[in-house]
């Protein structure tokens, strides 16, 4: 699937595979271009606990997703990455602030892996100052 990168996105339908219980990760390289003034999905799967970023699209959601968690990897009001799971209530997850420099692809490609581990949710952000691709 070909991406430009321009606020594109990629739905897979709720596929039964996608549904786990137990350990999981979540891992993503990423170089934001732009400041992100509110929720940034960057892996999601389930129903969605906040309104969509800034589209104005209105969301019908039936079966399994009117009564599941989404479960998520995101940048926040550009002020932390967030990892975990909700369902519009209740949060269980990680966060870490984002480093100066982070958005607006500054210090380069930022690697983020968010794990669970069946009990807790860990995060860790890591920056590849290169401004190219890494290659490892």
């Amino acid at each position: 699937m070909a991406l430009d990168g321009l606020k594109q996105w990629a739905s897979l339908n709720n596929p039964a595979g996608l549904n786990f219980s137990g350990q999981i990760s979540l891992e993503t390289w990423i170089n934001p271009a732009a400041t992100q003034g509110a929720t940034a999905r960057i892996i999601s799967h389930g129903r969605l606990t906040q309104p969509p970023m800034t589209r104005n699209i209105s969301l019908t959601l039936t079966g399994a997703l009117l009564s599941s968690n989404e479960v998520f990897l995101r940048i926040d009001g550009g002020t932390n990455y967030v990892v975990g799971t909700s369902d519009g209530i209740t949060f269980h997850g990680a966060s870490a602030p984002v480093t100066a420099g982070d958005l607006g692809g500054a210090n380069g490609w930022i690697h983020l892996v968010g794990t669970y581990d069946g009990t807790n949710w860990n995060l860790s952000a890591m920056v590849c100052r290169s401004p190219a691709w890494p290659t490892r």
